[in-house]
């Protein structure tokens, strides 16, 4: 049997702004999302064997 569930009609969006943990930690990003999309892409192109055990915790 499939259930369906009706559409959630609460759709908030927040902002959030990170000048506290800059200002109390002193910390700031050093990469932007795109540099880390990119990253990721050529981690992807670059792993010879994805399904290796070696990328899987257990």
């Amino acid at each position: 049997m499939i259930e369906t569930v009706p559409e959630d009609v609460d759709q908030r969006d927040y902002r959030v702004s990170s000048k506290k943990i800059e200002h109390v930690l002193n910390f700031s990003v050093q990469k932007t999302i795109p540099y880390g999309i990119e990253e990721i892409k050529h981690a992807l192109r670059t792993i010879e064997n994805p399904l290796s055990k070696v990328y899987y915790n257990s």
